[in-house]
């Protein structure tokens, strides 16, 4: 592909790959519909998606109460402070998965960390739901990923 490559509007029924041996990558901008597996650096991908090296994921450093932003994925605290991290609507991100952690591994005299699901979402099945770890938590990090009807722990 050279630097003149135009994605057809239509839909591939294909694999995608973008780039070439000589470097030369495609911009694409706007929707791409793809019927198919879609690789990145690799010309046969064995899943839906399939990246062949390192990828890059939203971090967000929280200093304090927050509702996360849409680009996060990885959410760092970073205060001894109570912070309260209010996550977004979970049928409008459903796939979308979290790790919120906990950089300073609370001690005595810290404040809590409580994770509010939005209103009228659920957390782990119950309604408006949270939870909370600080001092002493055998928890410094959560995993959450949305579904439907809320979000869900593991």
């Amino acid at each position: 592909m050279g630097s003149d490559y135009r994605p057809s509007p239509n839909i591939v029924k294909t694999s995608v790959y973008l780039g070439d041996q000589a470097g030369d990558h495609a911009v694409i901008t706007g929707t791409l519909a793809i019927d198919g597996k879609v690789g990145i650096e690799t010309h046969a991908p064995n899943a839906t998606l399939q990246v062949s090296g390192s990828i890059s994921l939203g971090i967000q450093v929280v200093t304090e109460s927050v509702a996360l932003a849409e680009t996060a994925c990885f959410v760092l605290i970073t205060t001894a402070n109570a912070v309260t991290i209010t996550l977004p609507s979970a049928p409008d991100n459903k796939g979308r998965m979290l790790v919120i952690k906990d950089a300073l591994n609370r001690g005595v005299g810290d404040g809590a960390i409580t994770v509010q699901a939005d209103s009228g979402d659920e957390m782990n099945g119950f309604a408006n739901g949270q939870f909370s770890f600080g001092p002493g938590s055998f928890k410094a990090a959560i995993n959450l990923f949305a579904v439907d009807e809320g979000w869900h722990m593991w």
